[in-house]
């Protein structure tokens, strides 16, 4: 099939599971490109699988934007000033697609639904975490044009549900689905063990987008507790974002030692296995942010237990789905004790830790590879298309 995905910004660290889905997919035959919706014109482009960007060239293909105008109005006047980019993508693209593809309920959904209408050619909609519990009414309005609806936790797809009964007759024929997690860490035994030298080992580590429900006060303050228990542990964040300066506030106000803690800013993908394989215990401290935003299943959480590294989480949106007391330790949600205490727990307790991470490797491994990700979404993609 020939898939045309409309994404949010691509490429970029924080929708690194945007390309492992396009990756897997072209993998297995498929043609693919993705328009980076947030990126404004002129600038705006298709974009290859690998995030390099195609040349702007003209299809030949001209549409006058009628029935797009129409769709977009059905979001709101406001939203129809999005007519020039929708063309310009439609004018844009290097092939004819089977499917559109839109990756969250905002910006893309809207480009997506109205490429849709001006063309007839149907679009599938992945629903994500800060999409239904944070819905923008337009974002949402456009989704639920949608031929098949995706929602990539069981809690995001609960909620969704929810939202539907309370704002239509029917709910919109919706589907749960996980992204995939790279084949390289799944395979895990074959990437090297790391040289304890070069790479040194930190106890504790924790990454995401310096956001407000990715927790990280939360952490500081569990972290805080923990000293008492292990005055020499060591934690590491690594991330970037708008709660920077307020994290390096709060360890002023918790009087933390300032060799207890690195913030580092994004790195690339090896190096960032290295220092998640040098964690003895990776935590997802997850909270509920003011706006009702939260986690999905957080990517790092994924990938540390694929890597057979042990993980603790708060029990907040999605992370309840794949982690239990079997697979790593759960703590209450916003509870800085609770979290302190399974932290605590899992670095007193060694042999406990690998056992509970053999245990969640062998989950990821089972739920989180290709084949059962990618080939439902493959099979759905194709239903929504016509060629099943």
């Amino acid at each position: 099939m020939n898939l045309a995905y409309f994404v949010g910004n691509f490429p970029c660290w924080s929708e690194q599971f945007v390309r492992r889905e396009a990756e897997s997919l072209a993998r297995r035959g498929h043609e693919i490109v993705l328009w980076p919706c947030e990126k404004p014109l002129p600038d705006a482009r298709w974009h290859r699988v690998d995030g390099s960007p195609l040349p702007p060239l003209l299809s030949g293909k001209s549409h006058f934007g009628c029935k797009a105008l129409r769709a977009l109005l059905r979001a709101g006047v406001l939203q129809t000033r999005r007519v020039p980019q929708v063309l310009r993508a439609l004018e844009t693209l290097p092939f004819t697609p089977d499917i559109f593809v839109a990756q969250f309920a905002s910006l893309p959904a809207l480009i997506a639904a109205a490429a849709s209408a001006e063309t007839g050619i149907p679009f599938c909609q992945w629903i994500h975490a800060k999409d239904i519990w944070t819905p923008w009414s337009p974002g949402i309005s456009a989704a639920l044009a949608a031929k098949k609806i995706f929602c990539c936790n069981r809690a995001a797809l609960e909620q969704f549900k929810l939202y539907c009964a309370a704002n239509l007759a029917q709910t919109p024929e919706v589907h749960l689905l996980h992204h995939p997690l790279p084949e390289t860490l799944l395979q895990a035994e074959n990437i090297p063990a790391l040289d304890s030298d070069q790479h040194g080992f930190i106890d504790i580590l924790s990454a995401g987008r310096y956001v407000k429900k990715k927790g990280f006060t939360l952490l500081l303050e569990a972290f805080a507790l923990l000293l008492n228990d292990f005055p020499t542990a060591k934690l590491q964040l690594i991330g970037e974002g708008e709660e920077h300066l307020a994290l390096g506030k709060k360890i002023m106000a918790l009087a933390l030692p300032p060799e207890a803690i690195t913030i580092t800013r994004t790195m690339e993908p090896d190096k960032f296995v290295a220092r998640l394989r040098a964690a003895r215990l990776v935590v997802a401290a997850s909270t509920v942010a003011p706006d009702g935003d939260r986690d999905g299943i957080p990517n790092i959480l994924l990938e540390a237990m694929a890597l057979g590294v042990p993980v603790a989480g708060t029990a907040v949106g999605g992370i309840p789905e794949v982690l239990d007391n079997s697979r790593g330790w759960l703590a209450e949600a916003d509870n800085p004790h609770a979290l302190a205490t399974v932290m605590r727990d899992a670095l007193s307790a060694p042999e406990e830790c690998q056992r509970r991470a053999r245990v969640a490797r062998d989950y990821v491994c089972q739920h989180f590879c290709e084949e059962a990700t990618v080939a439902p979404l493959e099979q759905l993609l194709a239903e929504a298309a016509g060629h099943a």
